[in-house]
């Protein structure tokens, strides 16, 4: 018996005693019409009163409490996939679609394709520019050679510095640009590294609809440093390449100073096609920054699927989206949870870890499917207006979650018979 009701029989007890007290108390007889003193109703209302509160306890311990059954939502978790940012592409295209709303996909299948066209393009030219780059450094040997046998070859060779000069302010610039854009694409990579590690740090006992998973937020944690640590390793080579570029730089134009004074100093000639060999195999070493910039961009245009699950939302070949827009939303094949609202009431009578049964108007009669009272909510607040209860005008709610291992179809109402906390442990 609740100790609700236990006072309710304490209370009338004691009325009834006080009543008893007024009639003998007023006709100067005892309960069975005999005078007595004064001290002896006292003693009656003490033993019926120790008569009531022992029938009482008696039946508290012997009647148990009935099941407690509550009305709760299934929850619909979902893992949304937004569209990366490409270069600086203000809308990015779905080229192709592989997912229709439906579709189940499985862990790493590919879904969709977006519109890479103008980084395919950027590619190209990091590699052709990586290309002369590295084929300057074999033409620059070839010069050097060269000085060996005909002195007449100065002015070719003059020729050949300038030109590498020319591509190298023309690779410095490009280096220049490359480590603009990753020092404004890092701060950004870092704060969502530390959103990612905050949520995980302080991530919530139970999974919490529209929210990552653990594993997805390790996955994004995981794939963040990997990045953070590409663009590090990226600045730092272009860092060591710009000076190396500025001063070969200098030693060319200072090379081409002296051919153009001493065409007859072989020796010059040999020094400045060396001083513009080592310029060439800088700006070849760090040609491959921008092409696999490039790569590492496109690669982000091929869409797949973090989890498998079934497609509950997609975009459609051919739409123009804006970064982080959703593009494909997965609710995963896991087993499904339940939210429910407990009135002040209800929520006395229950306890983490307690067993349940959950029943819904699609299973055959008799069917339920197992479950456990995972969370308690700590603060009474208003349920929202669109979850069904089992009580009309519900105010001051508690929410409860439930965890099964059965999957349920998600956001439809479902009825929970808690087992009682007295079968809990």
């Amino acid at each position: 018996m609740k100790r609700p009701e236990l006072m309710r029989r304490f209370w009338e007890s004691r009325t009834l005693i006080w009543r008893r007290q007024r009639v003998v108390a007023g006709s100067g007889l005892d309960a069975g019409g005999l005078r007595t003193k004064r001290e002896r109703p006292k003693q009656i209302a003490i033993g019926v009163l120790a008569l009531a509160l022992t029938t009482s306890f008696a039946a508290c311990t012997s009647t148990p409490s009935a099941a407690l059954t509550v009305t709760g939502t299934v929850d619909d978790t979902t893992v949304t996939m937004s569209v990366p940012t490409l270069g600086d592409a203000e809308y990015v295209g779905v080229s192709k679609m592989e997912a229709r709303v439906g579709d189940t996909v499985a862990e790493g299948q590919e879904i969709a394709v977006l519109d890479t066209s103008t980084l395919d393009a950027q590619l190209a030219q990091a590699k052709a520019d990586q290309a002369a780059a590295k084929a300057e450094v074999p033409v620059l040997q070839a010069a050097i050679d060269a000085t060996y046998d005909k002195a007449a070859e100065i002015s070719e060779a003059k020729a050949k510095a300038k030109k590498a000069v020319k591509e190298a302010k023309s690779t410095r610039a490009k280096l220049v640009k490359t480590q603009k854009q990753l020092k404004k694409t890092r701060p950004g990579l870092a704060e969502k590294l530390s959103q990612a590690q905050t949520l995980l740090a302080n991530y919530p006992p139970v999974a919490v609809p529209g929210v990552p998973t653990k594993a997805e937020l390790k996955a994004a944690i995981k794939q963040l440093k990997a990045a953070i640590k590409k663009v590090d390793a990226g600045l730092k080579q272009i860092a060591e390449a710009i000076p190396k570029i500025d001063k070969g730089l200098k030693t060319a134009k200072t090379a081409i100073t002296k051919l153009d004074d001493a065409a007859a100093k072989i020796v010059d000639a040999r020094a400045s096609l060396q001083a513009a060999k080592k310029l060439a195999q800088s700006a070849a070493d760090a040609s491959s920054v921008p092409v696999e910039l490039a790569k590492a961009q496109i690669q982000l245009g091929t869409i797949t699927a973090p989890a498998t699950g079934i497609v509950v939302q997609a975009a459609n070949s051919g739409e123009q989206l804006a970064p982080g827009a959703p593009l494909v939303v997965i609710r995963p094949d896991q087993p499904s949870t339940i939210t429910a609202w407990l009135s002040p009431a209800q929520a006395g009578e229950v306890c983490s870890g307690e067993g349940a049964a959950v029943v819904g108007d699609w299973m055959g009669s008799g069917i339920s499917e197992p479950a456990t009272l995972a969370y308690i909510g700590t603060d009474y607040e208003y349920p929202p207006t669109a979850v069904t209860t089992d009580e009309i005008h519900l105010t001051r709610a508690l929410k409860v979650s439930f965890s099964t291992e059965a999957s349920l179809p998600a956001g439809v109402p479902v009825d929970v018979t808690l087992d009682g906390c007295e079968n809990h442990g």
